[in-house]
């Protein structure tokens, strides 16, 4: 039976031990824990992370007065804001950017889901000088006059956001500490120039015309881009300034807006020595692509990793890819695993593995992943694959 002399652990529970339940709680049910005791209602009323949802509440409207009432009731200073609603509440976006503006928010996450109507940002929003993280959806850009950076920000993250070239090339310019940078399909903002001294990891996806980096301590590069055929990158703008680089991902149609005479062997003009990890898409009926993966492999020495996503079309592989194959000079010394998704006829990519196999000195394991979709038989070409002369000892052939 209850006794009232027994101690109340959960009123009495650490501050600490407090807001971590709360952060982990919807934030109307969060809400209700000031019910529990004085010591739940002064945890509730000091928050430090906000995580909103309208799937919290019945309507939108209801959650634009729950926020206020935090608001108007929060003691101390807010580290992180995350809202994801579907209601145009811009009105109540721009009160709550006040607010925040004046508590020191260093994690700012906003979500307006309505496609309609973008939200503008307002000028408040870029004097949060204490903001390390921020990711915008569904917002436009333009930066306030007297604008001096985000000193603190180290991850910037931007979702179908409307900015211009010229505002995007300021703001990445005037944030000394970024790390990590993600864009996806963005407006307005076709021209990337991105000279960040400490930015680590980059991540695009969308369609850009133009991409120049300098960013000497980048670990992390994945790039996708819808093909623009009046556009070619040059090689050495997109990874001339960027000599650290550990991880490359190259998806979708990126490869074709290379000039083409830069993909030739022996005119290749980069090598990427510290280069680990690849990982690709590789169309089989688009000689460019070949082109440029078969002359990058060839100018990676120290790649450990590689990932393959490729399309094989019955007789896809011209005779000048062929051709290619035999000019090249493949040594892969530390290269230990391969990752091959064949989309197709694999019975057309196998001259490349035989490559691969014969030329990977510590290979432990190559996994071919195979979705077929021509008239040739697959487990023919198992036989074939078994055969083939490997470099390693240790070399493992999983076929799923």
């Amino acid at each position: 039976m209850y006794s009232s002399s027994e101690p109340d652990i959960i009123s009495n529970l650490p501050e600490n031990v407090r807001e971590k339940i709360l952060t982990y709680l919807p934030i109307k049910e969060a809400g209700r824990t000031s019910l529990l005791s004085s010591n739940w209602r002064q945890t509730w009323n000091s928050i430090p992370d906000l995580w909103i949802r309208d799937a919290d509440y019945d309507e939108p409207d209801e959650t634009v007065k729950m926020v206020d009432v935090i608001l108007l009731l929060h003691e101390g200073r807010i580290h992180k804001f995350d809202l994801l609603t579907y209601g145009q509440c811009h009105d109540a976006f721009d009160r709550w950017i006040r607010y925040l503006s004046r508590n020191g928010i260093e994690q700012f996450y906003l979500n307006p889901m309505d496609r309609s109507l973008s939200y503008k940002i307002p000028s408040r929003f870029f004097s949060c000088s204490s903001l390390t993280t921020i990711y915008l959806y569904n917002c436009t850009i333009k930066l306030p006059q007297g604008f001096r950076g985000f000193k603190l920000l180290k991850t910037l993250m931007l979702n179908s956001v409307s900015i211009s070239e010229a505002c995007f090339e300021k703001l990445v310019s005037c944030c000394p500490l970024l790390e990590s940078l993600r864009l996806f399909e963005n407006e307005k903002n076709t021209i990337l120039n991105i000279n960040a001294p400490n930015l680590e990891n980059f991540d695009v996806y969308g369609s850009f015309a133009f991409l120049h980096l300098c960013a000497p301590k980048l670990l992390t590069l994945c790039l996708s881009n819808a093909y623009n055929p009046y556009i070619k990158n040059n090689l050495n703008q997109v990874f001339g300034g960027i000599p650290n680089l550990e991880m490359l991902e190259l998806r979708a149609d990126f490869v074709e807006n290379f000039l083409v005479e830069e993909l030739v062997p022996g005119k290749f003009p980069l090598i990427f020595p510290n280069l680990k990890d690849l990982r690709v898409d590789w169309d089989f009926q688009k000689e460019e692509d070949s082109k440029f993966i078969l002359s990058l492999l060839e100018h990676i020495p120290n790649l450990e990793e590689l990932d393959i996503e490729m399309t094989v079309v019955p007789e896809a592989p011209t005779p000048s890819f062929w051709k290619l194959i035999n000019k090249l000079d493949f040594s892969f010394q530390r290269l230990h695993i391969v990752n091959i998704f064949c989309c197709g006829c694999i019975e057309d990519a196998l001259p490349f593995i035989k490559v691969l196999l014969g030329s990977a000195f510590e290979l432990h394991q190559l996994i071919i992943s195979h979705i077929h979709w021509c008239e040739k038989d697959p487990q023919v070409c198992l036989k074939q694959l078994v055969l083939f002369p490997r470099a390693s000892t240790k070399a493992q052939i999983v076929f799923e």
